[in-house]
């Protein structure tokens, strides 16, 4: 196994990680962002906490079919509304393996809040006691557009299309993906989701009111990021013309090595394939792929 990653690879970084404590990888990945509030905590074993660890442990078995999960149980303060919403092209078991990781590491970051929100690359929980849309989040790419302009007005012509088919989809799955020439033979990607419970026009309305925030965020003239709410999100990321070659070692990787997900690290501009190991953030239009292989190690040798 060693030997076919040397002969293949042997123009990218290979990460060897001796693991003697096999245990950890059952440990949920960090967030790449969470949010505890703080306007108001619960006491343990009040009527509030018994209604989040009922809400939380039915939340999963909720699934919609497309990825979406919502459970509501409670009164006045002491309700609970829980959902959680994963990317819409995420297969099942992933879905429900990223909800179940939501939820446990979500409850140990912020163990008394009765608000918190936590997001994962492939899905995000929430959970509260009001309705409200809140929570919202920009997060840009490091690098410059070369060409602010030119790159907005591309922008702009991608999400108005991404918006209108996400809003369309129907009240199981709003989601749409797409790309667009982008200045200097660039390629713009971006996606655009609501949670489905949302009429159309309510999601349009979500998508396009935090698209015309770019221009009053850390986003503008940045060739990549997202802004995160709990109703609606969207991310775009510029893929520059010489590095598809990755996108090569990808498709080599998965037909060489069919490793379990626990042991394999896949990043690509959209999402995380598996962060069982290590959590990395990396900007939308770097496309990095890190092999990481689990050995129980000796002295002197390595064994898979």
């Amino acid at each position: 196994m060693f030997i076919l990653f040397r002969k293949h690879l042997f123009s990218f970084s290979l990460i060897i990680i001796c693991l003697t404590n096999i245990t950890t990888l059952a440990q949920p990945p960090p967030f790449f962002h969470h949010i505890c509030e703080n306007k108001a905590n619960y006491t343990i074993n009040s009527p509030y906490q018994r209604n989040l660890d009922t809400a939380l442990s039915a939340l999963p078995t909720t699934n919609s079919g497309f990825g979406y999960f919502n459970f509501t149980t409670g009164q006045l303060n002491d309700r609970v509304i829980s959902f959680a919403l994963c990317r819409g092209d995420l297969e099942p078991a992933l879905c429900t393996n990223c909800v179940n990781d939501s939820i446990i590491k979500l409850r140990e970051l912020c163990p008394n809040q009765t608000e918190a929100i936590g997001y994962y690359n492939k899905c995000f929980l929430k959970y509260s006691n009001e309705t409200r849309n809140t929570n919202e989040v920009a997060l840009p790419n490091l690098q410059n557009t070369s060409n602010v302009d030119r790159f907005n007005a591309a922008l702009r012509e991608l999400m108005d299309r991404l918006r209108g088919e996400a809003a369309a989809g129907g009240p199981l799955l709003k989601f749409a993906t797409g790309n667009i020439t982008g200045p200097n033979f660039s390629t713009i990607y971006g996606l655009m989701q609501c949670t489905p419970d949302l009429p159309e026009q309510a999601c349009s309305d979500c998508l396009e009111a935090a698209v015309n925030r770019i221009p009053n965020t850390n986003l503008y003239g940045k060739d990549g990021g997202r802004i995160l709410q709990s109703t609606c999100n969207f991310r775009y990321y510029t893929k520059w013309a010489g590095i598809g070659v990755l996108s090569i070692v990808h498709s080599l990787a998965n037909s060489m090595l069919h490793l379990n997900e626990q042991y394999l690290l896949l990043f690509d501009p959209l999402w995380i394939y598996s962060t069982s190991v290590i959590h990395l953030i990396l900007q939308p239009e770097v496309e990095v792929y890190i092999f990481i292989l689990c050995f129980r190690c000796s002295l002197y040798n390595c064994v898979v």
